[in-house]
């Protein structure tokens, strides 16, 4: 019986052939209301959104994909989506714990959707923070709101203030 291969990690540039998959993936995964234009995502200099585009892939098969911005030893996660068939299998975890291997010294937040009980989505926004709380995360009472959606931070490593994230993402969003 073969062993299965592990995931990949690539960071990828704009030209990178692979980008149809990984747009149509960031389109299917995200609401409108949450996205950026996706040629804006992956231009070169990457102008806030991201400093690297991450693809995910095993078998050379794309799997997923995530968005990072790193400034000292704070990491972003902007993006992060794996493919719905490779879902609720254990890819999104070892996507992370890869990504978390990859950057042992350094704080990686993310941003959920408030957990609303009035959401239309709010069973699928109690799984997200779930899945991210299983992998290490731990909710933080930082609040933001981007693009008119509410959201709060989660991290993994050293705590985060909510004035060391103010000063680390308010130029991002300005940009």
């Amino acid at each position: 019986m073969d062993t299965p291969s592990e995931l990949v990690a690539t960071a990828v540039g704009r030209h990178a052939p692979i980008l149809p998959q990984v747009e149509q993936l960031y389109v299917d995964a995200f609401p409108a209301a949450e996205r950026v234009p996706f040629k804006r995502l992956v231009q070169s200099p990457l102008n806030g959104y991201t400093d690297k585009l991450w693809v995910f892939t095993r078998n050379d098969e794309f799997c997923g994909f995530m968005t990072t911005i790193t400034r000292a030893d704070l990491t972003l996660v902007g993006y992060f989506a794996m493919m719905p068939a490779l879902r609720g299998q254990g890819n999104g975890s070892a996507a992370l714990q890869l990504m978390r291997g990859m950057m042992p010294q350094q704080r990686i937040a993310l941003e959920i959707e408030v957990l609303d009980p009035q959401a239309a989505n709010y069973s699928e926004r109690v799984r997200r923070r779930d899945f991210y709380i299983r992998n290490g995360y731990r909710m933080t009472s930082i609040q933001y709101r981007t693009y008119g959606v509410p959201f709060v931070v989660m991290v993994n490593g050293a705590d985060i203030s909510a004035e060391e994230y103010h000063q680390f993402y308010d130029p991002l969003v300005k940009s």
